[in-house]
C-alpha cells in the first residue's frame, strides 16, 4: 500500500518519499525471503514500511521486526476478530490462534506508544463473516479511544462496513486516519476526504477502476507531519 509523503508544504513536488503504509511482513508468504524483500524495497526508493499487527502474535512479531530492519516502523492493532478467525480457518493467514483478552492487548499496545507510529490494522469487516458488526464495533470503539488517548493515527480496515466505520470515526476526535484499501462508493470517499482522512491504494490500482478513481479524486500524497515517524 504505497503513498507519497513530502516534507515541504509549500512545494509538494520536492523531497518526495515513498512509504508503504500497510504491510504484513510477518505473513508466511515471505518465508525466508524477507531480507531480500527489504533490500528490493530500499533499492526501489521505499523509505519506510509500516508493518501492521493484527493480533497479539503479530503485534509482537512486528515489534521484533522493527528492531531488525531500520526501514520498518510499527503499527499495532486488533483486526476484526471474527474476520481474522475466518481467515485463519481458511488458511489465508496461517497463525497459531486468535484467542485473547481484548482489554489486555489494548493495555499492551498502549504501553508501546513510544515504539509505534500508529494503531493498525483495525476496523470493521462484514465481508468474511456476516452479522458480527455490533460486537466488532465495541472493540473498534475501544481502539478509537486508545488512539485518542495516546495520540496516534489509525490505519483502518472497513470491508463491506465502510459507512459504519466512517460514522464511528466522524464522532471521534481522531483526525489522522488512513483508510486502507477503501472499497466504499464515491460519496463515502468524498465524505472521508472531507473529514481529512487519507487513502492507501493497493497494487490492483493498475487495473481496478475503483481505486483509479479514488487516486484521481483525492490523490495519495500526504504531508510528512501526517506520519508519526516524522
Amino acid at each position: 500500500m504505497i503513498t507519497k509523503a513530502y516534507t515541504d508544504e509549500s512545494d509538494p513536488s520536492s523531497n518526495l518519499m515513498l512509504v508503504d503504509v500497510h504491510a504484513h511482513l510477518d505473513h508466511s508468504w515471505f518465508g525466508d525471503e524477507l531480507d531480500a524483500v527489504i533490500s528490493r524495497a530500499k533499492k526501489a526508493g521505499v523509505r519506510v514500511i509500516i508493518q501492521n499487527g493484527v493480533n497479539p502474535e503479530t503485534n509482537r512479531l512486528s515489534l521484533e521486526m522493527a528492531k531488525k530492519y531500520d526501514i520498518v516502523k510499527v503499527a499495532l492493532g486488533i483486526y476484526p476478530i471474527d474476520a481474522l478467525n475466518k481467515e485463519i480457518e481458511e488458511g489465508e493467514y496461517p497463525l497459531r490462534g486468535n484467542k485473547f483478552d481484548v482489554n489486555e492487548e489494548l493495555e499492551f499496545i498502549g504501553k508501546q506508544k513510544d515504539q509505534i507510529i500508529a494503531l493498525g490494522e483495525v476496523g470493521l469487516d462484514d465481508f468474511h463473516v456476516k452479522g458480527k458488526l455490533e460486537s466488532q464495533k465495541k472493540t473498534f470503539q475501544k481502539i478509537i479511544e486508545l488512539a485518542e488517548k495516546i495520540k496516534k493515527p489509525l490505519i483502518v480496515h472497513s470491508r463491506d462496513a465502510e459507512k459504519e466505520v466512517i460514522d464511528m470515526l466522524e464522532s471521534s476526535k481522531c483526525k489522522k486516519v488512513d483508510m486502507h484499501c477503501f472499497s466504499g462508493n464515491m460519496k463515502l470517499v468524498k465524505r472521508a476526504a472531507d473529514l481529512g482522512f487519507h487513502f492507501s491504494i493497493p497494487t490492483s490500482v493498475v487495473y481496478n477502476m475503483h481505486f483509479k478513481e479514488i487516486v484521481k479524486r483525492v490523490g495519495i500524497t500526504v504531508h510528512i507531519h501526517f506520519l508519526a515517524f516524522a
